[in-house]
């Protein structure tokens, strides 16, 4: 193995373990998450174009959202695939389908930053809230959601990020 992919998998065994042991404390406070993060899932849903029959890939997917909240918006006819590399968040994902009756989504484990489990041209869009700047070769990740997406597709993510770098707004 080279050093880099050693590096590489020591962080995402570190993020894994990390993501794990706080996916309860995730679900606890659930509610004050999805609120306090709606601003940013509405604008990654408007700059990923996302429709009703789309289907989308939700990467970083943690305990559910924002996957759950584009499933409903593609409706019966769409579907969502999230993918997370914490087996903990997405149980969490899981019991919150199963809560809300949703069809159209399902939840997958991804350790690669290759999505080798999806095929190409497979999404009109993709989208990722706060998860592209914990993966350890965001270029590759970027490049594999260029692959998945079908020809016009169209990928949104948000990531942290030095606020003199934020859009004005008339709330800055």
């Amino acid at each position: 193995m080279q050093m880099s992919t050693l590096h590489s998998d020591e962080i995402k065994q570190r993020q894994r373990a990390q993501w794990n042991a706080s996916a309860r404390g995730w679900k606890k406070w659930e509610w004050n998450f999805i609120q306090n993060l709606q601003p940013l899932t509405d604008l990654l849903v408007r700059n990923a174009g996302i429709k009703p029959g789309n289907s989308v890939l939700d990467l970083a997917c943690g305990t559910g959202e924002p996957a759950l909240t584009i499933a409903k918006m593609v409706g019966p006819k769409g579907k969502v695939v999230g993918v997370d590399i914490a087996p903990g968040m997405l149980a969490v994902a899981r019991e919150r389908i199963a809560t809300q009756g949703l069809k159209n989504v399902t939840f997958q484990l991804n350790e690669h930053d290759d999505l080798p489990t999806l095929q190409d041209n497979s999404f009109e869009a993709a989208t990722c809230r706060l998860g592209l700047m914990f993966m350890p070769d965001p270029v590759r990740m970027l490049k594999s959601i260029r692959r998945v997406l079908k020809p016009g597709g169209k990928a949104s993510a948000v990531v942290w990020g030095p606020r003199k770098k934020l859009p004005s707004s008339p709330s800055s």
